[in-house]
């Protein structure tokens, strides 16, 4: 029984970093030294509908960078954290599909 507990562990630590990757892998990032968290400077995905991460690397997302959603055309909407604490100049600039 405790070999079935450790394959199980194995798989779903797996599984965690697996989709990990995948939300953040729509997302060119850096840790921002002075607000100590990440903050994502490009949006590089083509979805209508976005949610900002918590968390990418294991360091909160605490900032959307200056142009990072700008020319996104597609993008309807956009869900962000309260840990997000600042929106840089022109984030969502000519996304012209986004709604209020």
């Amino acid at each position: 029984m405790k070999i079935s507990k450790k394959i199980l562990s194995v798989i779903l630590a797996v599984m965690t970093v697996i989709l990990l990757t995948a939300c953040s892998s729509n997302f060119e990032y850096e840790f921002n030294e002075e607000l100590g968290g990440n903050e994502i400077t490009k949006y590089i995905g083509d979805k209508e509908v976005v949610e900002i991460p918590a968390e990418i690397d294991g360091k909160n997302v605490v900032k959307i960078g200056q142009r990072a959603f700008s020319r996104c055309t597609r993008l309807t909407s956009v869900t962000i954290t309260n840990i997000v604490t600042e929106i840089g100049i022109s984030a969502f600039s000519v996304a012209q599909s986004l709604q209020a």
